[in-house]
């Protein structure tokens, strides 16, 4: 009974099945193999799964076997806890119960989801020259220890190595061109793995385009869609998602937008990250109309979240579309994640300061401040500018100050606005923002031409004075 609730993921049932079994004073007692099922029932809850390990280990009747080591190893892996799952290993070795390939693996897990990856090379290593004959399962674990520690070449360097080659499959090379930082290195072991005759997989094709997209090569993730439909490997929603992120990247707005209608063809359903990655295309190209289309065909079904009403009205504000980005604002859900979005507050904020309607910005700038959304240095920086170009100068110093006084770390962004009006400051003004500029400008040197201008204009400022 135990077994089966175990296996269906009733823990809490089979727990009051063991506390039964345990309080029973006739001869139904648990044995190895009730403490077996109850550390497998407890796989999801360490804790409670070493509990019962040390509970059978601490019992005189209860003889300890490699199944009970491999599984609590195998459960303290997967939570990360590999310097317990270690000393479990070498508590294994110390009272003579033999390891398996099961024990190796769930050691190697440990290491590899802690990005140890010279542990598990070493863990492989060791029980190879022990004569165990590992499994692939075993060696991918060992290559995505490598992954997570960004190691790819250390990967490949182990499948050349200790002759791994010839085991490895499709999964190996996927795991290890997820780790590679640049398109170029996955494409090598994609080579790689072509010379091995291994068929490339759903996974190994979005792995690649997703490098394309990072290096900003939409022709290459164009080419690798092409190869996956010649090789019979069908694309899903991902596929598609990460190649409109590709062609956004670029510019590309129309392959964007067409890559939607392509995949309602090949009966997919676009879905919530699809629409924000192309109306994200739209704006980069200043495509409003079309990023306003792809919000409204936004049905119940894919729904909008932070990102959609952000990015639209962006991209309604970079065009001068500030009463329609306004009207979308007005229009949100009151959800407490879209309503206190500072993001989309100063998305808001931007397109009136891109309208030079510097008053509604700040008009806009009090509400957010009486509803408590907040402000950061994008915030102030927006207002700055939007009181920069209607010459308000007071009111730019005065939001400067206050972004200072706010605690808000002083970056180039909210400096930069000011300098055109510098020559209208007040000699302590501009002594602040100057010191300021150098404060600034000792940890970003590329602004130092700009340096030279305002202590040029400082110069000028106290030569009329």
């Amino acid at each position: 009974m135990i077994k089966i609730l175990a296996s269906s993921d009733r823990t809490h049932m089979a727990e009051k099945m063991f506390q039964t079994l345990t309080l029973n004073e006739g001869s139904t007692k648990p044995n190895e193999i009730t403490y077996s099922l109850m550390i497998q029932a407890n796989k999801r809850n360490w804790g409670r799964a070493l509990f019962y390990f040390h509970q059978m280990e601490h019992a005189s009747d209860m003889k300890m076997n490699t199944i009970i080591y491999s599984q609590i190893i195998s459960v303290l892996g997967t939570f990360g806890k590999w310097e317990q799952a270690l000393r479990i290993y070498n508590r294994m070795n110390e009272v003579g119960v033999k390891a398996n390939k099961q024990t190796c693996s769930a050691l190697i897990k440990a290491f590899s989801r802690a990005g140890l990856w010279r542990d598990a090379m070493r863990t492989y290593d060791a029980f190879s020259q022990k004569g165990l004959k590992l499994d692939v399962l075993t060696l991918n674990a060992v290559i995505d220890a490598c992954r997570r520690s960004s190691r790819w070449e250390e990967g490949l360097r182990f499948l050349l190595t200790r002759g791994s080659l010839q085991t490895a499959n499709i999964v190996t090379f996927n795991t290890l061109m997820g780790a590679c930082q640049t398109l170029n290195q996955s494409l090598r072991l994609f080579t790689t793995a072509m010379d091995q005759e291994l068929k490339p997989d759903i996974i190994t094709y979005n792995t690649l385009i997703h490098k394309c997209t990072r290096s900003a090569n939409w022709q290459k993730a164009v080419w690798f869609h092409r190869h996956m439909r010649q090789s019979h490997v069908q694309p899903d929603s991902l596929t598609y998602n990460t190649m409109i992120h590709a062609f956004g990247k670029a510019r590309q707005w129309l392959r964007s937008v067409s890559m939607i209608r392509y995949m309602e063809s090949q009966r997919l359903r676009p879905d919530l990250v699809t629409y924000n990655s192309a109306m994200l295309a739209c704006k980069k190209a200043r495509k409003p109309l079309t990023a306003l289309k792809l919000f409204e065909n936004m049905t119940s079904s894919v729904g909008r979240d932070a990102a959609s009403y952000s990015t639209i009205i962006a991209t309604l504000g970079h065009s001068g579309m500030w009463e329609k980005a306004y009207e979308i604002f007005l229009g949100m859900p009151s959800e407490a994640d879209l309503a206190g979005n500072l993001i989309i507050w100063n998305s808001m904020l931007d397109a009136f300061a891109k309208g030079k309607e510097w008053r509604k910005a700040h008009e806009f700038f009090s509400e957010m401040q009486k509803n408590g959304v907040g402000a950061d240095v994008y915030t102030f920086s927006t207002m700055i500018n939007a009181y920069v170009t209607s010459g308000r100068w007071n009111n730019a110093m005065k939001a400067y100050r206050a972004m200072k006084s706010s605690g808000i770390e002083i970056r180039p962004a909210a400096i930069t606005p000011i300098l055109p009006f510098f020559e209208h400051l007040a000699p302590d003004e501009s002594e602040e923002i100057m010191a300021d500029f150098k404060l600034v400008g000792m940890r970003t040197s590329r602004f130092h031409n700009l340096g030279v201008y305002m202590n040029r204009a400082g110069s000028s400022n106290r030569s009329s004075a």
